[in-house]
Formats: C-alpha cells, sequence, structure tokens
C-alpha cells in the first residue's frame, strides 16, 4: 500500500497552488507607508500581517507561525541580527527569510546571506520582481512542509512520528542546555489498549488512536509544543519551557478530555471508557545532562503511574533524582 493509500480520510494535502495561495507573510519595517507599498505591490494573493518590529517568537498567541518573512534592513539591530535570532528559534529554524536592503549595500547583502537569510531585494523593487521572488520562496517553502508531512507525520493519526520527534527532541535538549531553559516530556499511554483491540477489533482500535491523536493535537496551543506517536498506544509531547507543576497541569486537563471523548472501554478494568496513564519528565534551567535522563525518567513516571492503578499522571524534576 503506498503512503497516499495508508494516510486516513481528511489528512490529505492540499494541491501545492493552493497551499501558496494560502500562504501567511510577515512584513517587518519601521516605515509604515514603504511597508504599505509592499504590501499593496503583493496584492491580494497571500495573507500578509505588517509590523514594525518582529515579534519575539514567531506564531505569539496561538496564530499560525508565517511562511515567510520579509525583513527591511533599516529595523532595529539591523536585518542580519534578526535573522541570527530567529534561526535559533525551534519555531522559525526553517522559515525562509527575505531581507530588503538599499541598492548597492553589498555588506547588509552579504550580512544577512550569512546570517541565514533565504534571499535579498535591493529597493527600488519593481512589483513583477517582489512577486516572483517572494513567489519562489513560498512555494519552496511549501514543498519542504509537504515532503516533510510524507517523512515524518505518522500515517495512521496524523501526528508527528518517532523520527521526527527523536529530532526535535535532541533539538530541544540542546537549545535548553545552551540558553538554560525548562524542557518538559509527557509520555501518554492508553489504558489496557491491547484489549481495546482484542475487544473491539483492530479497525475500530485505529479509529481510537485518530480520535486521541487529534484531540492532543488541538490541545496544545503553544508554537514550540509538538505531539508524536511514540509507539502502538503511546503518544508523547514536547513542552518546552515547562516546569512540573505546568506539565501536569496539562496532563490533568488531557486526561480529562480523554475520557471525556467517551470511547467505550469496559473490558480495560479502570473504568467504562478509555482513560490514559502519563508520566511527566522535566529538565529545569540547570541541568546540562544527557536527553536520555528526560526520556528514561519519563517512562519511570509513566510505570508510577500505572502502579497506582492507571487513569492518572505522575511527574518529577530531573534535579529532584
Amino acid at each position: 500500500m503506498t503512503a497516499a493509500a495508508a494516510r486516513p480520510a481528511g489528512l490529505e494535502p492540499a494541491p501545492l497552488d493552493e497551499l501558496v495561495r494560502r500562504a501567511r507573510l510577515l512584513l517587518v519595517d519601521p516605515d509604515p507607508a514603504r511597508a504599505a507599498g509592499l504590501a499593496a505591490a503583493l496584492g491580494g494573493e497571500y495573507q500578509i500581517e505588517v509590523a514594525a518590529a518582529s515579534p519575539v517568537r514567531l506564531g505569539d498567541a496561538g496564530a499560525a507561525a508565517p511562511d515567510l518573512v520579509l525583513l527591511a534592513a533599516e529595523i532595529e539591530g539591523g536585518a542580519a541580527a534578526e535573522c541570527r535570532r530567529l534561526r535559533a528559534r525551534p519555531e522559525s529554524t526553517e522559515t525562509p527569510l527575505l531581507v530588503i536592503t538599499e541598492r548597492g549595500d553589498e555588506t547588509a547583502q552579504i550580512d544577512a546571506l550569512d546570517a541565514g537569510a533565504a534571499d535579498f531585494l535591493s529597493r527600488p523593487i519593481h512589483p513583477r520582481v517582489l512577486r516572483a521572488r517572494v513567489g519562489a520562496q513560498v512555494t519552496l517553502k511549501r514543498q519542504a512542509d509537504l515532503l516533510r508531512d510524507w517523512v515524518f507525520v505518522d500515517e495512521l493519526t496524523g501526528v508527528c512520528n518517532r523520527r521526527y520527534f527523536d529530532e526535535r527532541l535532541a533539538c530541544e535538549w540542546a537549545r535548553a542546555v545552551r540558553v538554560g531553559a525548562q524542557l518538559g516530556l509527557l509520555r501518554i499511554d492508553l489504558d489496557a489498549f491491547n484489549r481495546y483491540n482484542q475487544d473491539h477489533g483492530p479497525a475500530l482500535g485505529d479509529e481510537c488512536l485518530r480520535r486521541v491523536a487529534t484531540l492532543l493535537r488541538t490541545s496544545l496551543k503553544r508554537p514550540g509544543d509538538l505531539v508524536a506517536r511514540f509507539s502502538g498506544g503511546q503518544f508523547v509531547c514536547l513542552l518546552p519551557d515547562t516546569d512540573v507543576e505546568g506539565g501536569l497541569d496539562l496532563a490533568h486537563r488531557l486526561g480529562l478530555a480523554v475520557r471525556a471523548l467517551g470511547i467505550d472501554h469496559p473490558g480495560s478494568g479502570v473504568a467504562p471508557e478509555l482513560t490514559v496513564s502519563m508520566g511527566l519528565a522535566t529538565k529545569p534551567v540547570d541541568v546540562v545532562g544527557s536527553v536520555a535522563l528526560l526520556l528514561r525518567e519519563s517512562s519511570a513516571q509513566l510505570q508510577v503511574a500505572k502502579s497506582r492503578g492507571r487513569n492518572q499522571s505522575c511527574g518529577a524534576e530531573l534535579e529532584d533524582l
């Protein structure tokens, strides 16, 4: 069976040209009139947000991150410095950055490219050139997104697969150690899922996994959060900048939400409906050990939750061990 055939209904990607037309652009320029002119030149082909300064992180307040960022060289701190900052953020590592400079400013252009910009434009900008350069970057971004979906998305559930989770976990751990940040890892295990498959059959078992995966994915609101299918009936949530209290609060809400799905599971021995057990491990700001510590402790905390009767969550901070 091909990957396309195995993908569940409703998870097929839209055609590339449609994805390009839906693209979100962030235009950062301290000159409102100049920014308005660029937005007008791009026409109504994209969703364009204009800002005088770049946000702390792309996709703040639950909004989707932009597919392309256009940076005026005159922004505070300079475009090259902003490119470096955005490239260091996990949510904007792969977002194409297009820098706009004055004609002949080769130093600014080279600095921007060295700092991670995908391309640059020099003023005055002909509208057709602007649209062509923007269109090329957006198309490349969307093509990369589609490829990543096929490589890194679990075909059954539509959430990230184990391969992508492993890569993101390594990157997030390295970032957290580098900047002294917190990092949480939550394991979520469907209680007595093997028994569910025995009682209801594999088709309903697959549907159960899809429903839980969708609930988990839509429950994580922050741009940097990630949910992935870890193994058969187990999911993981990667939670940057999260402490034990915040992670356990999320786990409590997720446990209630899964039970509220009302998926019949009388054979679980826990409750009439499907429940989950969860194990949380968090890295505090001053821990710099191996990422294996986080994996091992989240697994240990999951086993504690199971040993206490399931349908609950347990957590620990690595420095407390």
